[in-house]
């Protein structure tokens, strides 16, 4: 086992399996919390020194709001259209005749397909947007140091 300080413990995912591009985007985004409220830099830097320092900070600071206050809320906005979605209840399968063990799919409810769809649709801009913030973060990375 490494040392702590070579170790990344992410809270925001849960211990089961997560694809790679979660833990990237969240192992990321950890270093950043880490930084901001273990090291406190705005105590330590001085982020008036020149213009580069002054935009890092503003950076860091907006990245931070973002992962910590609003980027969370989307969790209970997808949960929600989730349970509401799982309401409607579908048509059961039904099977194909002359070919045993086969069934044919029943039609979706049409008012879960809408809300599955609207969060299909969201997910996409919220992959979007996790994509944009990661970059932000990336091009500030030399600035992450006390």
């Amino acid at each position: 086992m490494g040392k702590p300080g070579n170790t990344v413990k992410i809270p925001t995912l849960t211990k089961d399996y997560s694809d790679q591009v979660e833990r990237l985007l969240h192992a990321s985004f950890t270093c950043l919390v880490e930084f901001v409220e273990k090291e406190k830099p705005g105590k330590i830097i001085n982020w008036s020194h020149d213009k580069w320092h002054r935009s890092a900070w503003k950076e860091i600071q907006s990245l931070y709001k973002w992962w910590k206050t609003e980027r969370p809320k989307r969790e209970k906005l997808e949960k929600s259209l989730y349970r509401k979605g799982c309401k409607f209840k579908d048509e059961p399968n039904f099977p194909v005749p002359g070919k045993p063990g086969f069934t044919q799919m029943g039609k979706i409810h049409p008012k879960k397909k809408i809300i599955f769809a609207k969060l299909n649709k969201l997910e996409r801009v919220w992959d979007a947007e996790d994509e944009r913030n990661l970059i932000r973060l990336a091009k500030i990375r030399q600035y992450l140091w006390t």
